[in-house]
């Protein structure tokens, strides 16, 4: 399936009141690695037991973020680094596919049959301490009007794990809906698709 019109601009940079958003890039390597080890048990659950292994290093995490900025160049994928404003601390990070890479991720043979091209599947996830805060809302809420504003993608969906009950929550306090259910065999789990009430 189609991913991104090829004549679309691809926007730079995201402003919340307390967070920027940027491609994800190899000079934010040790932020990104900070956040991520901080908040390693719920990025389990997030990622199905997949990442972070309990001996991820920063080497391993340089790798992942020379092919996330391999793939947004490309405009095969899109990452982006959650910050502070100064840019001091990373507190989480946005990943932007389609329905291809969202299949592999998640273990499907194909997509759902009323899937579409030019859909973008989002994943997030914000370190421990940003949820004291509530910056996953806020986050989400702004990357809503940033893609409905700034993005050329027909449909904005958000897949996230069934094992994380806050990230149902704040999606559907945004009123975004259940759309999509798919149970994985390997490791078992349940992901979910929101999005706009159809």
């Amino acid at each position: 399936m189609r991913f991104y019109p090829e004549d679309a601009p691809v926007p730079a940079t995201l402003q919340t009141e307390r967070l920027n958003l940027t491609m994800l890039a190899p000079e934010h390597v040790e932020r990104d690695y900070d956040a991520l080890m901080s908040s390693q048990a719920r990025l389990n659950l997030w990622s199905g037991g997949r990442w972070p292994s309990p001996d991820f290093t920063l080497a391993q995490n340089m790798d992942d973020m020379l092919r996330h900025s391999r793939e947004h160049l490309a405009r095969e994928a899109f990452t982006f680094t959650v910050m502070n404003h100064d840019e001091t601390r990373c507190e989480g990070c946005v990943y932007i596919n389609g329905w291809d890479g969202t299949c592999r991720d998640i273990r499907l043979s194909e997509p759902p049959a009323d899937a579409r091209d030019f859909d973008a599947i989002i994943e997030y996830w914000v370190r421990d301490s940003a949820l004291e805060n509530d910056l996953d809302h806020e986050l989400v809420s702004g990357l809503l009007t940033w893609f409905d504003h700034e993005w050329a993608f027909d449909r904005t969906l958000f897949r996230l794990n069934l094992d994380l009950p806050r990230d149902v929550q704040t999606l559907e306090a945004l009123d975004l809906v259940r759309l999509y259910a798919f149970e994985t065999p390997t490791p078992p789990g349940t992901y979910y698709i929101y999005g706009a009430p159809v």
